[in-house]
């Protein structure tokens, strides 16, 4: 426990130096704003249950998570981002845990769990409250995988009543958030690396047996309110996830100046040939570091195929960015494992022994995370810009329009929606609805963010183009604010509706280019 209490010191200082500004400086951002707006205005119980019930049927753990930290901690965005800090230094708390349970000795198990404590294509888990509860899916598979693995080594009821507490942690993992179940029903590779096959196979036969149905339990409600990727689907993503899978691990040996297509390529090649020569050496019965080395390798590449499996279907990848990180939240750990891997395999192939291979391990390990941090640091600026054009964009409404009658549909014109892609500023009506809830303190308003495209004209109604009729207001009712020019206008009718509509133009969606 020392050991542990030691590393989480050394976790919780780099967390806040790297994360600490963002904990001061940034928000509540996208699905944050409803629920925050939700708790205030409905409670704890009601809120959990409309998650439950209409946004996520199949995650019912999450949604008895998910307005909890506003019970606790308010609206206030500092508390909320603490909270994301110390789940995220939690989870890489796990990882080191759950690697010294593999027999990795401190110093690399440390590193890699400080690697994937700083992946910057992972942010959203460290950065965005909502997407920080998933860290406690993470907990929940490496924690049960460390208990399985510890009963393997018991006999009888005891060994019968460790892996059920094992399996009950896993079904917490697959009921808060599915990232991991891939790797929970692959893991029986892990216990066949501590027994035979004959006592592990029973072990892993009720290990998949019990995710899998938790799965197509949960697919079967989450069908009936979201989409859900069919098989066909699911296939048809695998080239785009390998694909960016493999670019992702070229770009974490680059520094963010210096990276481009082509020197990815050349970091991909690199590998490829580095590990194709460390397999042959490893022929060599002398070579047995490499050789495990090599293994570890192996996991770390075997984690990330099995987080992306559960994301397969899903509309997002790898490469997105701002929110959409969150499809690395599991993978992480895998990138961090293979890539601290790939620099001890080949300080290991070098003419170098002792201090002098151990000095080139801590120099390259070192320069990753620094690479990762410097990533990291403009993603922060990023998410810091939206908590700012928030403030802005809040501040310009309240002075435009003070008092908006009760029960008003507010179309916010002329501001952008993102600061970045995936970084929002508000980008759909329940962010801009919780944000003018809690802003005018009034639950009957509705808002509305126009950008990219305007608004439709009615006979009764007005809907927005974007989001479609299902957010179709009435006239008398609805209020057109161009936001930048301070300019507020009543519409009571579709002619007023389409004089406006030719005056109020929408926002861009962005206030920065894409990045590559």
């Amino acid at each position: 426990m020392r050991e542990v209490g030691f590393f989480i010191a050394i976790l919780a200082t780099v967390a806040a130096l790297v994360y600490g500004p963002h904990v001061v400086n940034g928000g509540l951002y996208y699905d944050d704003w409803s629920h925050a707006s939700d708790y205030h205005d409905e409670g704890w119980a009601s809120l959990a249950t409309q998650l439950w019930r209409h946004v996520i049927p199949g995650r019912p753990l999450l949604a008895v998570l998910l307005p909890t930290p506003y019970a606790l901690f308010g609206s206030s965005a500092e508390l909320h981002l603490a909270m994301a800090l110390v789940l995220g230094v939690a989870a890489s708390t796990c990882f080191y845990v759950f690697l010294r349970e593999l027999s990795l000795s401190s110093v690399p198990a440390g590193a890699i769990a400080l690697l994937s404590l700083l992946f910057p294509w992972s942010e959203a888990a460290r950065l965005w409250p909502t997407a920080s509860i998933n860290n406690l899916a993470v907990c929940a598979y490496l924690l049960g995988t460390v208990v399985a693995l510890r009963g393997l080594r018991l006999r009888g009821k005891r060994a019968v009543l460790v892996h059920g507490t094992a399996i009950a942690m896993y079904l917490v993992s697959v009921l808060i958030y599915e990232v991991a179940a891939c790797a929970i029903v692959f893991s029986g590779l892990l216990y066949r690396t501590r027994t035979s096959l004959t006592r592990a196979a029973p072990r892993w036969l009720v290990d998949a047996v019990l995710v899998l149905s938790a799965l197509g339990i949960s697919a079967v409600y989450t069908a009936r309110v979201r989409h859900v990727g069919s098989l066909a689907d699911r296939v048809a993503d695998v080239p785009r996830f390998s694909r960016q899978g493999v670019s992702i691990l070229g770009r974490s040996f680059l520094p963010d100046a210096l990276d481009s297509a082509p020197a990815q390529g050349v970091v991909v090649v690199a590998i490829a040939g580095l590990f194709t020569y460390a397999f042959l050496v490893s022929r060599d019965a002398t070579r047995h570091a490499l050789r495990r080395w090599l293994r570890i390798a192996a996991v770390g590449a075997g984690a990330i195929a099995s987080a992306y499996v559960m994301f397969l279907g899903s509309t997002i990848y790898p490469l997105h960015s701002g929110v959409d990180t969150r499809v690395n939240i599991f993978a992480g750990f895998g990138f961090a494992s293979f890539s601290y891997a790939t620099v001890v395999i080949a300080a290991q192939l070098l003419p170098l022994r002792g201090a002098e291979a151990l000095a080139v391990v801590a120099l390259a390990g070192f320069l990753l995370g620094l690479g990762f941090v410097d990533r990291l640091r403009a993603d922060i600026g990023r998410w810091d810009t939206a908590r700012v054009m928030q403030d802005d964009f809040l501040s310009a409404l309240e002075q435009t329009l003070p008092r908006p009658t009760r029960g008003s549909t507010i179309y916010s014109f002329g501001y952008p929606a993102e600061v970045a892609p995936g970084i929002p500023i508000f980008t759909h009506p329940w962010d801009l609805n919780g944000a003018l809830r809690l802003t005018y303190h009034d639950p009957t308003l509705f808002g509305l963010p126009i950008y990219r495209r305007g608004v439709v004209c009615g006979e009764k109604w007005v809907y927005p183009a974007l989001f479609g009729a299902k957010y179709a207001s009435r006239y008398m009712k609805t209020i057109f604010v161009s936001v930048p020019e301070r300019k507020v206008e009543p519409i009571r009718s579709k002619a007023e509706c389409t004089s406006a509509s030719r005056v109020f133009g929408g926002g861009p969606l962005q206030t920065t280019p894409s990045r590559a």
